[in-house]
């Protein structure tokens, strides 16, 4: 089933009133604009996975963006899904400047992601361990008292770190920030964050690991990570997101099937992200709805076939984008604008245009038994080759769908609880 993901988002601005940044905030609904719950260690993996369903290009602006870090991501445990010259690390106010933490900020240093230290309000032992890692401090300036921020502003004076007042709600807290040579400013009293939500589907955590195991292997190659991804039409999903994602950082190229998808992403990104996926929580999808996603896909590649046309992994890619508005509830136009595909894809996925849209309008009259909204005239042998074209799709659906959840049982079986 479809679920809906939340983040907000509050900009950063400077001295001049113009907007340099974003922070990425975790939400975990729609009902309060605000983050209500226990944080635990999947919290950076979801915020990341959210932020990717959303479109960080849309998030952000272009800008650089702040978000939470926890320890697991600090310290390497999580993958970091964006550049580093994108994202700014929050080292979050109750995590102990012990020694595998002050490792963890090192090692993001060298790496080049810039670290923030978050809720700052006074100068002591653990704001001094962590300086040398930190580009940005963030001083709480509701809980800060007016001699507990001269004494981090004169402890800050000179040295590279630059000071951001947070929480400022009044022009006043700005004004007195200002002059103690604070030089950014997030707070209600120049925007509250903004509430966003967007609509996902999860894969199976099976599938995930499945693919992250896959991808360990020093010999994997595009057309095994493929067979994987097709699959799982979740995943094929979260896979197009991704590669958009790629493509407004400077890859301006439309993807015609899922392997060009990963070959635009490349292994290594497209490992960090199973990593995130299988830290995730999974949405389990109907069976039905998953098993008519995957039997249009390949019944519009055997189409394919039938034609004699080289086509066979873009019709897969058409038929099983064809089906993503019944699996997430969004129309089928705005799933195309959102995703890189190519102009013939989305033309077929849009107006049946060309040969792919021909393929997908003949498998879609297949499924409702209507073979008249084809042609009046079809020979027997053509219309026996598509009822096997139909029958082949709908066994290999339905053998996809019972080996992955029967090694779902087994896992459910072999877990400890």
């Amino acid at each position: 089933m479809p679920t809906s993901v939340f983040l907000a988002r509050q900009p950063i601005y400077d001295n001049t009133l113009k907007t340099v940044a974003y922070e990425i905030l975790f939400r975990t609904n729609g009902a309060a604009n605000h983050f209500a719950g226990v944080r635990h260690e999947r919290i950076s993996a979801e915020l990341m996975l959210n932020a990717q369903t959303l479109g960080m290009v849309n998030l952000s602006n272009g800008k650089p963006f702040f978000i939470n870090g926890d320890r697991s991501l600090i310290e390497g445990e999580i993958p970091i899904a964006f550049e580093a010259d994108k994202v700014v690390i929050e080292i979050l106010e109750d995590l102990e400047a012990d020694e595998s933490l002050l490792m963890g900020c090192a090692q993001l240093k060298s790496k080049g992601f810039h670290l923030a230290l978050d809720d700052v309000i006074e100068v002591d032992d653990r704001l001094v361990a962590l300086l040398p890692y930190a580009s940005y401090v963030k001083v709480d300036v509701q809980l800060a008292t007016v001699e507990q921020l001269e004494s981090i502003s004169s402890h800050l004076k000179g040295s590279p770190v630059t000071l951001l007042a947070e929480k400022v709600e009044t022009w006043a807290d700005i004004e007195k920030c200002h002059d103690l040579g604070f030089s950014l400013f997030q707070g209600s009293a120049l925007a509250r964050p903004q509430l966003l939500e967007g609509q996902t589907i999860s894969p199976s955590s099976l599938s995930s690991t499945s693919l992250m195991v896959k991808l360990s292997s020093e010999d994997v190659s595009i057309s095994e990570v493929s067979d994987l991804v097709m699959a799982d039409p979740p995943m094929s999903y979260r896979l197009l997101k991704i590669a958009a994602d790629g493509t407004n950082h400077g890859m301006a190229r439309e993807v015609r099937s899922i392997a060009e998808a990963i070959s635009i992403i490349g292994l290594r990104r497209l490992k960090t992200w199973a990593i995130l996926l299988s830290l995730s929580d999974s949405v389990t999808i109907p069976r039905e709805q998953f098993t008519m996603a995957l039997l249009r896909a390949r019944l519009c590649e055997n189409l394919a076939l039938i034609e004699g046309l080289p086509i066979g992994q873009e019709a897969y890619t058409t038929g099983l984008v064809s089906y993503l508005d019944v699996l997430i509830g969004v129309p089928r136009h705005e799933i195309v604008a959102q995703l890189p595909l190519d102009v013939e894809v989305a033309d077929a996925l849009e107006t049946y245009k060309g040969h792919l849209g021909q393929i997908l309008k003949t498998a879609e009259s297949i499924e409702c038994g209507d073979l008249q909204l084809i042609q009046s005239d079809l020979s027997p042998s053509y219309v026996k080759d598509l009822n096997d074209a139909y029958l082949e799709a709908a066994a290999f659906a339905d053998r996809v769908i019972s080996n992955l959840l029967e090694d779902e049982d087994e896992e459910a079986v072999a877990r400890p609880l």
